[in-house]
């Protein structure tokens, strides 16, 4: 009970009467509940690697089992087996000694005669053995063919395929995920790579002349090297000097002279990381991969689109090399060598600095720059494509009407609708189609249930559209009113009652779309027939088309398919569209 009589409603802690402090409670407990989620799974991970490890131990022990049972099988044998080669000795030698061979040792023990017994007959039969191969092989003819064969039975299991399942197919996926894994490989690729970032930073600093008489020394012993044709050997000068003094330092010397930076640092002691500093640890690493990898991606799909002739910049490329080509026929390599070489040393040493400390000159001169942040990337080449094919079908009456169109400031709804069908912003839908009308694509060939698609149909100046996804998908369809051949109202069953909530368009090739379910559907039919006889098309002023006009239109549809290719990721044209599920 509050102080002016009113019953306070029961809340969280902190509620105040508006829905602020509630939403940061929620937040706060939403953010703790994530925590205890990567904590979890984080467990998880190294509950499975424990696991893991306990079952390779069960399978060691049970190995060690097999191999303790199979030494002691071996060791029965052996013993049988010295016990009857005992045994046989024996019987040699009473042998001999009833024949009269052998009466001095009478009076050893027997196990000491049948010792000698067996020595003696292994001598014999290495001796046998080693008489029957001299008799028909050398000694050094039996060791080359040894070698021979060995050779070539080895040089047949290297061309042997290996099997499929082995251990490093089951070990593919690799350590499991853990926190104090990715932090240690993480702290082990930022010491790798220190001593290559200082690397390029000094190459920075000394290109943007941080020293000044560090880079004019510089830039004239490079330039000096290039015209007398010393470039190669000065850098493997360097190298070499490199090397060694880095081998002096590995025996002890202390020498600070150096241009690349080990990167040694101190090491800092290991801090117990909590569950929100392992989280926002793995959305770092995450958000640097993946920024990493876009600026990869871009700067490859540019290289693609420079040698795929997607760009001017690539016949600029082509006339080049063709230059310098006719040069190198005529003139001796030496000398274009030595011209390249100087000018990439003022551009580099002198024009790059420039730039860097005059953006504006970078601006209006940089021909290299301009036209690298111009290449396309797949997707603004796709975009491209599609927004020049569309703009075959839009109505434009001047040039300034256009140029107005495009200054104009569109909504955010019509601008996700002009990106979604890569329409320019006077295509925007008209006044009354915001937003999309609801209504159903019908395919009357399929089954009652399978013929029904939902989505909204949009108008534009050029264009009715029709959305079944929010996500751009070729099952969204745009239909130019160029192409339209026919247009009416429908009822799609004649057991609906009243007269039909649809519209039936007929494109060229034959293609009907029935869209059913449109609310006022004569104030859309009405509109959609304004805007065709604004544009003077036959469907909409009642003309006929004549047989050539029609083989006119089929032809250029034909042509358009061969153009056009996979453009159209996003959504199909009516002329293409297949609804095939």
């Amino acid at each position: 009970m509050s102080a002016n009589g009113k019953v306070k409603k029961p809340g969280l802690a902190g509620s105040s009467g508006d829905g602020e402090p509630d939403l940061a409670v929620f937040e706060s407990q939403l953010i703790t509940l994530q925590e205890q989620l990567v904590a979890v799974m984080i467990e998880n991970q190294e509950l499975q690697s424990k696991l893991r490890e306990y079952d390779d131990t069960t399978s060691m022990q049970k190995l060690r089992l097999e191999i303790d049972i199979e030494r002691k099988r071996y060791r029965e044998l052996e013993n049988r087996y010295s016990s009857l080669v005992t045994k046989s000795a024996r019987d040699h030698q009473i042998y001999r000694q009833r024949t009269g061979s052998g009466t001095e040792n009478i009076s050893r023990p027997a196990l000491e005669i049948a010792e000698d017994a067996s020595k003696v007959a292994e001598k014999e039969e290495i001796e046998n053995f080693n008489q029957r191969r001299q008799k028909f092989l050398p000694g050094a003819v039996d060791r080359m063919w040894t070698r021979l064969v060995r050779f070539s039975y080895e040089t047949m299991d290297d061309f042997t395929e290996d099997m499929p399942g082995g251990k490093e197919e089951e070990q593919s996926d690799g350590d499991p995920l853990t926190v104090k894994t990715l932090k240690e490989n993480i702290n082990r690729f930022g010491i790798a790579l220190k001593p290559y970032i200082s690397t390029v930073k000094g190459v920075n600093n000394l290109l943007t002349w941080k020293s000044p008489s560090y880079t004019v020394l510089v830039f004239l012993i490079y330039m000096y090297t290039v015209w007398k044709g010393w470039f190669l050997p000065v850098v493997v000068i360097m190298l070499l000097a490199r090397l060694f003094i880095t081998y002096l330092q590995h025996h002890g010397f202390k020498i600070e002279f150096t241009y690349f930076d080990p990167g040694t640092e101190s090491e800092k002691p290991e801090e117990s990381l909590g569950i929100s500093d392992k989280f926002n640890l793995v959305l770092q690493v995450a958000r640097k991969v993946q920024n990493g990898l876009k600026g990869a991606a871009d700067s490859l799909e540019k290289i693609k689109s420079l040698l795929t002739w997607r760009h001017q910049a690539t016949r600029q490329l082509f006339f080049g090399l063709t230059f310098v080509f006719i040069m190198s026929c005529f003139v001796p390599s030496m000398h274009l060598l030595r011209l390249g070489g100087l000018m990439f040393g003022v551009k580099v040493f002198i024009i790059n600095y420039f730039y860097n400390k005059y953006p504006r000159l970078q601006r209006k001169y940089d021909s290299a720059h301009k036209t690298w942040m111009s290449l396309p990337t797949d997707v603004e080449y796709q975009q491209e494509c599609m927004k020049t094919e569309l703009n075959k079908y839009v109505f434009v009456e001047t040039r300034e009407e256009l140029d107005e169109c495009s200054t104009e400031v569109i909504s955010n709804q019509d601008k996700q609708f002009c990106e979604l069908f890569s329409l320019p912003p006077a295509e925007s839908p008209l006044s009354g189609w915001k937003g999309g009308r609801r209504c159903t694509l019908i395919n009357k060939e399929k089954a009652f249930a399978a013929g029904f698609k939902n989505g909204k149909i949009y108008l534009t100046k050029s264009f009715v559209c029709f959305e079944r996804k929010t996500s751009p998908s070729p099952k969204n369809i745009v239909i130019p009113l160029t192409d339209i051949v026919k247009f009416q109202k429908c009822k799609p069953y004649g057991l609906l009652p009243g007269n039909g909530m649809a519209l039936e368009i007929v494109v060229t090739g034959n293609k009907t779309f029935v869209f059913g379910g449109i609310l006022n559907r004569d104030e859309a039919y009405d509109h959609i027939v304004e805007i065709g006889l604004e544009n003077m098309l036959p469907w909409a002023t009642g003309e006929t088309l004549s047989v050539q006009q029609e083989d006119i239109g089929a032809s250029s549809t034909t042509l358009r398919k061969r153009n056009s290719g996979q453009k159209f990721r996003n959504f199909s044209l009516a002329s293409e569209y297949n609804d095939s599920d």
